[in-house]
């Protein structure tokens, strides 16, 4: 029998009933990793059956806890190694894909339609932009520098041949800076072109004015100069008559027109030109 050679090999001959001394070990095990456990060595006197049986189950206890530390301590290096990962990944979160993907900003800078020149304050137009990325490109957000609503409108936002904007105008406001609007378009590869078209008011906001110095002092000059007129057609009316006296007084509703006119607010001159700008945020293959 097996046992009987492993306590052979070691100088000792089984000890006798050990086989049958307890229920359900009528039989040898056969020969395992714990068999060394109940074997004696040769300078020793064989042990009782309860003995072997115990030292037996205790190896066999000692093992099984030895396997959960085992267990705990490799589901603690998989946790530390998993935690690693995610803390590289914020530095480099394409480093095992074979694809680098990346979000970028894709802008856009309209003009005005057959002029080809930049927006104006105060001049009604319509306008177009149109651009090729480098890249394949999704958007996923917009976001125009538009300062208030009534300005602009947005009459289409297309990718290649897919139209983002249905139904009526929109209102640019509606994607204002900083945060945009969250939109989706599809994937648009660098032969393709994004392309978008609206129209442009002519309202100016007050914020956006500026007043007209040289004209202020104009206007102040010929008020001054038409109140003197005044006076003195007043002074005339006093001794003339007939045809003379209704020629100063046509002159004189003349003047009180003008003063009229003159005493009006002057309406400030708006500024220039406005940098339009269409800003798509979304993902895109890295560029090599």
């Amino acid at each position: 029998m097996h046992e009987g050679r492993s306590h052979q090999a070691n100088g000792a001959p089984p000890p006798p009933g050990f086989f049958a001394a307890a229920p359900g070990f009528g039989e040898p095990p056969p020969p395992t990793y714990y068999a060394h456990h109940y074997r004696q060595p040769p300078h020793q006197p064989p042990q009782s059956t309860g003995s072997q049986m115990f030292a037996f189950a205790r190896a066999v206890l000692h093992d099984i806890l030895n396997a959960r530390q085992v267990r705990a301590a490799a589901r603690h290096e998989e946790q530390r190694r998993r935690a690693t990962a995610l803390r590289l990944a914020l530095l480099n979160p394409n480093e095992d894909s074979d694809i680098k993907i990346e979000k970028y900003v894709f802008s856009l800078t309209p003009k005005q339609f057959a002029r080809g020149e930049d927006l104006r304050w105060g001049e009604g137009n319509g306008w177009t932009a149109f651009k090729n990325p480098q890249v394949p490109f999704r958007a996923e957000n917009l976001a125009i520098n538009v300062p208030c609503p009534g300005l602009v409108y947005v009459m289409n936002i297309q990718a290649a041949n897919v139209n983002g904007q249905i139904g009526a105008d929109a209102d640019g406001y509606t994607f204002a800076a900083p945060h945009g609007k969250d939109i989706s378009l599809p994937t648009l590869p660098p032969q393709n072109t994004m392309q978008m078209s609206g129209t442009w008011t002519t309202f100016v906001p007050a914020s956006r004015r500026v007043s007209n110095r040289a004209a202020e002092r104009d206007r102040r000059g010929r008020r001054a100069a038409l109140a003197q007129k005044q006076t003195v057609i007043a002074q005339l009316l006093d001794g003339a008559r007939g045809a003379r006296k209704k020629e100063l007084l046509a002159d004189l509703e003349d003047v009180r027109a003008e003063l009229t006119k003159l005493a009006e607010p002057m309406p400030a001159l708006p500024a220039e030109k406005f940098m339009l700008t269409l800003d798509f945020t979304g993902w895109a293959t890295v560029i090599a």
